[in-house]
């Protein structure tokens, strides 16, 4: 796993505590440190875009697709 996926796990852990700017630290340096332009980056932005917003992106929904169901 690489440091990248790690800081994105623990993005997720942070947001969903309430620590966004941790959160938003962590998605920042998930997306500088994918090479990739995929639907993962555009994904991560907009969640950065919402918590920068004081808006919560996860909802029952998100966090079912993210659970894979």
């Amino acid at each position: 796993m690489s440091v990248g996926n790690i800081q994105d796990s623990r993005g997720l852990a942070r947001a969903l505590t309430g620590n966004t700017k941790g959160a938003v630290e962590d998605f920042e340096a998930y997306i500088k440190s994918t090479d990739n332009a995929n639907e993962n980056k555009a994904q991560r932005q907009s969640w950065i875009n919402a918590l920068n917003a004081g808006e919560n992106p996860f909802t029952p929904e998100e966090l079912n697709k993210l659970r894979g169901e």
